[in-house]
């Protein structure tokens, strides 16, 4: 199994994703995004984590992107159209 590039997270991130994943006030698909960064992070399995989080690659590849990118800012998710007036 290959193993996924860790994320290099900072002790302030690992707090805020961890909180993220037993809060029960975070919304489920925020909290499985913060499971799979902090997965990454361990230096967990593309297929174990496929099986863990019971999704697919492209999930795994948008998300890990996506935060490479913006950090924790881009786990969360975008919502289209016009800004509130």
């Amino acid at each position: 199994m290959k193993r996924m590039e860790k994320m290099n997270l900072t002790t302030l991130e690992r707090k805020q994703l961890l909180s993220a994943t037993r809060s029960q006030t975070v919304r489920a698909a925020d909290a499985r995004r913060a499971r799979l960064i902090l997965m990454l992070d361990e230096g967990e399995a593309r297929e174990a984590i496929m099986q863990r989080l019971r999704c697919d690659s492209r999930f795994i590849t948008r998300w890990s992107s996506r935060f490479l990118a913006e950090r924790l800012a881009g786990l969360y998710a975008r919502h289209p159209g016009r800004a509130p007036v």
